[in-house]
């Protein structure tokens, strides 16, 4: 992983003489993982696991982790 590119490898690999690999763009990734946090929290807030103070917290802390990525991509 560094700042332009994050290479994701198999763990656990059926042949380890050849892992499965793939390489993403580490802003798009970041993105990715956002996307995913945020449909969990809007999930288990559903589900009645999360609180409504506790999700709006969470979704804050998104959207400025969001607008950081966005300042970020902007800088590269």
């Amino acid at each position: 992983m560094d700042r332009y590119k994050t290479v994701i490898e198999e763990l656990l690999p059926d042949d380890e003489d050849n892992p499965l690999q793939c390489e993403i763009e580490t802003i798009e990734l970041r993105k990715l993982l956002l996307v995913w946090f945020k449909e969990l929290v809007q999930y288990r807030n559903e589900r009645g696991k999360l609180e409504k103070e506790e999700k709006e917290k969470i979704l804050k802390w998104i959207e400025e982790q969001q607008q950081i990525g966005d300042k970020l991509e902007q800088n590269l």
